[in-house]
């Protein structure tokens, strides 16, 4: 997006704080103060990892010996301790800061000591969420990146974040970001994706500029998140940035830099300043150019699969490409998986052929739709969803295992940390053998007491959310809070089991879903 574009936006701003709530100035602040919460942490861990590595390596002892690292704040002080692979997990080092992490005011604890209470439940938390990332597919992990892990342990919750750090010079992720909330016991309640897609952002350089931005799409926050800004505030003596703009169908998030402030305001009284030529990529750009040379010399489709059964596509309203494919009471929907913005300079051309060029599934189940505002490939990704309707009743294919939670999460992790290809081969086999799938219930509407059901094989907690009456039939929307995976998603559809967001464009329906036409 053109840097004119966010100067026009704040030409408005003065035009716009009266348009703020309480509610929206409350949300803002929140948002703010989550953001300290995580930027404090992980700023220790940067600076402790330096002064680890150039100055006090040799008072550790065996470097190999060194199971991990912990920050969290305390006070007015942020501590950041190393610790060894021990049952104990004991402290080998630890550095405390101020949180304006001056240089001069670092105090060095060194020599082993057993770890507290609170610390012990932040060192638990860290590796029960490397165990559950280890294992499962939801987190999703791309070439040139890493996990940062921050476990927060404050105010009676206990939360870890997973952020993605680059390994590329230059570029900041937004994006592909995590938050998972664990009960008093350290047991795993909740996971949530943050953003859906991930956002590179590049700084330095060429493109070294006063102002940059991200988008947030239909599906994620509308605005600017706690991830976002802990990003901004530990970048921000290595970008140029005065300003970065978090940019929804809704709402417009911009982060002063250098006051470390957040003004977030409603767009619905400044569309003038947001028509579609202005979320597309400037195509003038060297970027845009580039990336818009190598898909046509490359022969790359533009929001097609040419590998699929054309009778299996469908496009949403918003020219959104899906598929699905109906056989008697079955029917298989296939939705995004994930949006990616496939940048040379973020990802490399190696990867970017690799996922396009290369992929067999490219074209089958993936796809580009085009050049995103930053000039870079939008990368689709779709995966299947299988249902069956049967007596009235609405079922979904879920996979289950034959033994514990805790074993599989286990068998997992021996075949993540496997080096010998047998191994992988032994722990592949005996996760497959107890794994099975079946379908579950998961609406009819005679099952709900107090719009809640609960009953299913999978152990589901699934409500009616919103009902609608349209005029010619309901529409119902239903969240399912999945206990097993501890994640939560909605389907909405009609009385037929339509589902409006997924098959097809059924704007007569979708037009009918107001506030006059909810009865829940």
């Amino acid at each position: 997006m053109k840097t004119s574009i966010i100067v026009i936006c704040l030409l408005c701003v003065s035009q716009m704080i009266a348009a703020q709530s309480p509610e929206l100035m409350k949300k803002q602040a929140s948002i703010v103060e989550e953001a300290y919460s995580l930027y404090y942490p992980e700023k220790a861990a940067w600076i402790a990892t330096d002064l680890l590595v150039s100055k006090y390596i040799s008072k550790v002892g065996d470097p190999k010996n060194i199971a991990g690292y912990i920050a969290y704040a305390k006070g007015a002080k942020v501590h950041c301790f190393f610790y060894d692979r021990t049952a104990a997990n004991n402290l080998l080092i630890e550095f405390i800061f101020t949180k304006d992490f001056e240089q001069d005011k670092i105090d060095v604890l060194e020599g082993s000591r057993k770890p507290n209470k609170t610390e012990k439940d932040l060192i638990d938390l860290r590796h029960k969420t490397l165990a559950i990332v280890s294992q499962d597919t939801f987190f999703k992990q791309y070439e040139r990146t890493n996990f940062n892990i921050v476990p927060i342990v404050e105010k009676g919750s206990k939360k870890v974040y997973i952020m993605t750090g680059s390994q590329i010079d230059g570029v900041i992720i937004f994006g592909n970001d995590y938050l998972l909330t664990f009960d008093k016991k350290n047991k795993l309640q909740e996971k949530k994706a943050i953003h859906l897609g991930i956002h590179p952002v590049e700084y330095g350089g060429e493109a070294a500029e006063a102002e940059s931005s991200h988008i947030h799409y239909a599906d994620e926050d509308p605005h600017a998140t706690a991830t976002d800004l802990c990003l901004l505030l530990l970048y921000q003596d290595l970008t140029n940035w005065k300003q970065h703009s978090v940019i929804s169908k809704d709402y417009l998030s911009m982060w002063n830099c250098q006051k470390k402030s957040l003004l977030i305001v409603p767009t619905k009284n400044m569309k003038q300043y947001f028509s579609k030529d202005k979320t597309e990529p400037d195509l003038d750009s060297k970027t845009a150019k580039e990336h818009q040379k190598w898909l046509v010399d490359n022969k790359v489709t533009i929001n097609k699969l040419p590998k699929a059964d054309p009778d299996k596509i469908v496009y949403t309203c918003d020219s959104v490409l899906l598929m699905m494919e109906s056989k008697g009471d079955t029917t298989i929907r296939w939705t995004i998986a994930g949006t990616m913005s496939l940048g040379f300079s973020t990802f490399g051309k190696a990867t970017i052929e690799r996922m396009i060029l290369k992929n067999e599934n490219f074209g089958a189940f993936a796809y580009v739709t085009g050049l995103d505002f930053q000039g870079h490939i939008e990368y689709k990704s779709l995966a299947p969803k299988t249902f069956l309707v049967k007596n009235d009743t609405l079922f979904e294919l879920e996979t289950f295992h034959t033994i514990s939670k805790d074993s599989i999460s286990s068998l997992y992790k021996l075949l993540f940390n496997a080096k010998k290809e047998r191994d992988e081969e032994k722990y592949e086999k005996i996760i497959a053998e107890n794994t099975y799938k079946a379908f579950k219930i998961i609406y009819h509407p005679n099952i709900f007491v107090d719009y809640i059901y609960d009953g299913n094989l999978h152990g589901d907690e699934i409500e009616i959310t919103k009902i609608w009456d349209t005029g010619n039939g309901r529409v119902v929307n239903i969240e399912i809070r999945n206990k097993e995976g501890n994640t939560r998603y909605n389907y909405r559809f009609d009385e037929k089991y339509n589902f409006v967001d997924y098959d097809g464009c059924m704007k007569e329906t979708l037009d009918l879903l107001t506030e006059d036409n909810r009865t829940r």
